[in-house]
C-alpha cells in the first residue's frame, strides 16, 4: 500500500520555470550595474529583446576596450 505522502507528490503539478529572457537579462544588466533590477527594468521599459542582447553585447565590447562597462549602458540607452 502507497503512502499518502507519496500519492499526493505523484498528483502535485510541476512546478515551472518563471525564467524568461528579457528577465535573465535584466539580472545581468542588475549585476553589472550593481543596481535594483526594479530600476534596471523601468530603464529598459519599452525595449524589445532583441535590442537587449544588442546592448548587452555593445556594453561587453565597450568594457574589453578598457572603458567602465556601466558607462556604456548610461551611453547607449542616451543614444
Amino acid at each position: 500500500m502507497e503512502s499518502l505522502a507519496n500519492l499526493i507528490q505523484q498528483r502535485a503539478p510541476a512546478q515551472k520555470s518563471r525564467a524568461t529572457e528579457r528577465g535573465e537579462l535584466l539580472k545581468y544588466f542588475a549585476g553589472k550595474l550593481g543596481r535594483d533590477i526594479r530600476y534596471v527594468a523601468f530603464k529598459v521599459t519599452k525595449m524589445s529583446v532583441q535590442d537587449l542582447y544588442y546592448l548587452k553585447s555593445s556594453c561587453d565590447a565597450y568594457e574589453q576596450m578598457g572603458n567602465p562597462w556601466a558607462r556604456g549602458f548610461y551611453g547607449s540607452l542616451k543614444a
